[in-house]
């Protein structure tokens, strides 16, 4: 039996494709992040989507009971989209309002591998969190030296002085989901 969305109950968030990559891999790890999500009782909070990485997170949460909240935006949700398994679907007004919301609810955050919104997500986090008061945990998954490149692009940044080298300390890359569960699980545990 699901249990209710509390605040009590920590929340993490989790981004990824859309798609499932070419790799199996990819949503192999994901669905095994989901079902740790839920193994360890914390709800899942992501795009609320079937397909891809998305779905197989979803679905690893949902065969371990997980309260699963998917925030979609209005354009989006044409009733077919959404995980069947969820617990609680929010229709927002717009992808503005879904990262908003998203934010709200979360306690930390994990990027798996994803296309160019999940890219878009990776720097927004890191910039919050260099230029506002944003202190979540932001930890990206660098599943099969997905972001490899990425990760090159961020040092060079600090390299070049356009960041500071403190930076880093911004966000956490690691390059499996037991690292990056390991790591939300300490954090969230303080």
């Amino acid at each position: 039996m699901k249990v209710s969305y509390m605040r009590e109950h920590k929340s993490i968030c989790v981004y990824c494709g859309t798609r499932a990559g070419k790799k199996q891999i990819f949503t192999k790890e994901a669905k095994k992040l989901g079902s740790m999500i839920g193994e360890n009782g914390f709800n899942l909070v992501y795009e609320g989507g079937s397909h891809g990485m998305m779905g197989a997170v979803a679905e690893g949460a949902a065969e371990k009971e997980a309260y699963i909240i998917g925030i979609m935006p209005k354009e989006s949700n044409d009733g077919e989209n959404s995980f069947s398994g969820i617990s609680q679907l929010e229709i927002v007004p717009d992808m503005l309002s879904r990262k908003k919301r998203m934010r709200e609810l979360s306690d930390a955050f994990i990027l798996l591998p994803g296309g160019f919104g999940t890219m878009v997500d990776i720097f927004e986090f890191i910039a919050l969190r260099q230029n506002e008061n944003f202190q979540k945990l932001l930890i990206i998954v660098n599943i099969d030296g997905y972001y490899d490149k990425l990760i090159e692009t961020f040092n060079l940044v600090i390299s070049t002085g356009f960041a500071e080298k403190e930076h880093k300390k911004l966000y956490k890359v690691v390059d499996n989901i037991d690292d990056a569960f390991n790591a939300a699980l300490k954090e969230l545990k303080k």
